[in-house]
């Protein structure tokens, strides 16, 4: 993992990953332990490719820390659930899409698109 730790002062919120470890045949999803990350919200409109190949319009973007507050590591999937910070709406948006940034010394950083 290649993170500089001046890229934090561009990550000035947090917010709360809950990795799923299950989900029922109704989709309802089984959370597992939450994690806090810090991370980037930018809003604004932008066309992505959702999971099922379908071109969605995302309104929130995330660049998130490649290790929580805690200083585990975590992986990040389209069927987990965000929490974003008070004052978003809505706070627990579906994720879109999920990409892995690297750099020549691996994992940089995560982009999640909302």
């Amino acid at each position: 993992m290649s993170w500089d730790p001046e890229f934090e002062a561009f990550m000035p919120e947090t917010i709360t990953l809950e990795p799923t470890i299950a989900l029922s045949g109704f989709g309802a999803q089984t959370p597992g332990a939450a994690k806090t990350i810090r991370c980037r919200i930018e809003q604004e409109a932008r066309k992505v490719t959702d999971r099922e190949g379908k071109e969605v319009v995302s309104q929130t973007r995330l660049y998130l820390k490649p290790t929580a507050e805690d200083g585990t590591s975590y992986t990040i999937a389209p069927t987990d659930r965000i929490t974003l910070p008070a004052g978003f709406l809505p706070q627990q948006p579906p994720i879109l899409s999920v990409s892995r940034q690297a750099d020549e010394a691996g994992l940089h950083h995560y982009e999640v698109a909302l």
